[in-house]
């Protein structure tokens, strides 16, 4: 199944090792590069699989995975450490040009009261143009959307 494909799909990848298990949801990534830069011998898109989850501490893992604003990429530790940790208030960022950052304990509900998604870190499409409502899937990007003059 290409990357393409798997996003449409909204299939999920795990990889785990006993202190870590890190969870990647293609569809939900628009490719900031967080944690490429901030673990690159554990996420590293030349390799297969990209991520290598015994190329770091599950803590430092852990760590990177934090810093993913779209919520593509979670947690969990299966023994003795906590899930991700989560916060009580809601945040909400304009990033110019691009997409609603949201962080916090947020349920996304459908017009007709299903639940699409909860979570603690989502990227909401502004540009109106996502092919992934109501997630933003990088298209503001190729339609060159500008918030700001």
């Amino acid at each position: 199944m290409s990357d393409e494909e798997r996003m449409k799909s909204g299939v999920s990848k795990e990889y785990r090792n006993d202190k870590i298990i890190v969870r990647w949801e293609p569809r939900l990534c628009i490719h900031t590069g967080n944690c490429l830069r901030g673990l690159p011998q554990v996420f590293n898109l030349s390799a297969r699989p990209w991520i290598s989850i015994t190329a770091a501490d599950a803590d430092k893992i852990a760590e990177v995975v934090m810093t993913c604003p779209t919520g593509a990429l979670t947690y969990e530790c299966p023994d003795s450490a906590p899930l991700e940790p989560k916060t009580e208030v809601v945040k909400i960022t304009e990033r110019p040009n691009g997409p609603l950052f949201v962080e916090g304990p947020v349920k996304i509900v459908a017009a007709d009261g299903t639940v699409i998604k909860e979570g603690n870190r989502f990227s909401l499409c502004r540009c109106g143009q996502t092919q992934n409502r109501p997630f933003c899937d990088g298209t503001h990007k190729k339609i060159n959307f500008r918030t700001t003059e």
